[in-house]
């Protein structure tokens, strides 16, 4: 295989091996994924009785680095996992992507490919531990045998479930978005932690392409959000409230609320429909978009306003201040990491109690509850005084480049990894992330 060729390309896959025959695949497509979530997790936590145990540890980091994720999603996550793989090819590591969706997600399978290989290497587990040791069962424990384990890990609130602990067995390491998912976790471990941010400045940065997206002269405010992300920790009704509390009905004031996977909390969608009611001025985008439109809605507005209770790190938000577009977000959690009073506009909190109507989070803990009252007086002035804050976009282009390009990836990841033994760093092209069919989808989470 050519090393040269981008993490996206096909040729970089491997298989599930004995999940990857027709059978198997028909059993996937007809059965397993018509299954509800929750009983796909008890399936597996059964599955996972039947393991020999936790790896062994301590095995040294090497060439091959395999990127095991959830890579064919539209989330946050399986976007993280395909930054991280077109990072390491550009900088000169051997890399190997290995789709867990075939098995455990809502996307068909990868097209079949080698096993993956056994001996010395080092995998690097891009989701979350919740079904981390039967998923490691149909990795194939024997081929991982003799590599480094590192999971990458991201959590949106200040101490990690429970149910991961049991995770740290299976892992050498573990990496993280944020200082603040770092910290959560290390409260728990006296293993590896460290912080090794999303690469998100590489290639493809979005255009604004105002027309396309049926835009005027209107001033533009996005918020986006999935559905899948949590409907209580991304706020979005406070979003709105706080746009119309800044503007009212103006017709030269737009708000774009994009959401995905909202067929799968229909719910939530009217709670959602009910705090718009009949607002002229705000519209739901539920369209479909490739990586590269999705990036040209974020260059295309305004701001960026994200009035989220928590995040891990906030992917979208970097994504804006890397196509110069202000941003408006509360001031807690992991997008602290690459943001400051000189890059956006932080929205001032209280600390309360989690409410979450689906039981992903703990409600013993606690997540901010941003002042929208604060972030509507934010609007206001980013709209009334646009050129006030232009050194404050070209300080956040600045920042993100500085943290969350190449150079930072590379500084994060050397201790653990050491230089790439294979070949040296290979040129520019290799940073311009392929734009597969596998990969066109809409990631606004």
């Amino acid at each position: 295989m050519d090393d040269q060729q981008p993490f996206d390309d096909p040729s970089r896959r491997r298989s599930l091996q004995k999940f990857d025959s027709p059978l198997m695949r028909f059993f996937r497509k007809t059965v397993w994924r018509r299954l509800p979530v929750a009983l796909r997790a008890r399936l597996l936590a059964v599955i996972s009785r039947f393991s020999s145990g936790p790896l062994p540890i301590d095995a040294a980091a090497d060439d091959p680095v395999c990127v095991a994720g959830i890579l064919s999603t539209a989330t946050g996550i399986g976007e993280g996992a395909r930054l991280s793989g077109r990072a390491l090819v550009a900088l000169g590591y051997r890399v190997r992507s290995f789709d867990i969706d075939e098995v455990f997600g809502t996307e068909p399978g990868l097209e079949r490919a080698m096993p993956l290989e056994r001996g010395a290497g080092t995998v690097l587990l891009h989701f979350n531990p919740d079904h981390l040791t039967p998923l490691l069962m149909l990795l194939n424990r024997r081929q991982l045998r003799g590599k480094r384990l590192i999971g990458y890990w991201a959590w949106e609130l200040a101490r990690i479930p429970d149910l991961w602990i049991s995770a740290l067995d299976e892992v050498d390491e573990v990496w993280t978005p944020s200082d603040f998912v770092s910290d959560a976790v290390r409260r728990c471990t006296d293993k590896p932690v460290r912080t090794v941010p999303h690469p998100v400045v590489q290639g493809y940065r979005g255009t604004p392409r105002r027309a396309h997206f049926g835009l005027g002269d209107q001033f533009v405010v996005l918020t986006m959000f999935s559905f899948a992300s949590s409907f209580q920790r991304k706020n979005p009704i406070a979003a709105v409230q706080a746009f119309k509390r800044a503007f009212g009905s103006a017709a030269d004031r737009l708000l774009i609320v994009k959401v995905s996977q909202a067929h799968e909390s229909p719910e939530e969608m009217a709670l959602l429909v009910a705090a718009i009611g009949d607002a002229p001025n705000i519209r739901v985008e539920q369209r479909m978009l490739s990586d590269d439109e999705r990036l040209d809605l974020i260059a295309s507005a305004d701001v960026l306003l994200s009035l989220h209770r928590s995040e891990g790190f906030g992917l979208v938000m970097a994504e804006a201040m890397a196509a110069g577009v202000a941003v408006v977000a509360t001031n807690w959690s992991g997008n602290l990491d690459f943001m400051d009073e000189t890059t956006a506009l932080l929205v001032p909190f209280r600390m309360v109690a989690v409410a979450d109507c689906k039981g992903v989070y703990d409600e013993r803990e606690q997540w901010a509850d941003p002042d929208v009252a604060a972030a509507a007086a934010h609007l206001q002035a980013l709209a009334g005084h646009p050129a006030r804050y232009e050194g404050m976009r070209r300080a956040a282009r600045a920042m993100v480049e500085e943290r969350l390009g190449l150079d930072g990836f590379r500084n994060a990841v050397l201790g653990p990894l050491g230089p790439p033994q294979r070949r040296a760093v290979s040129g520019i092209r290799t940073l311009l992330p392929a734009r597969t069919a596998d990969f066109a989808r809409d990631s606004a989470a």
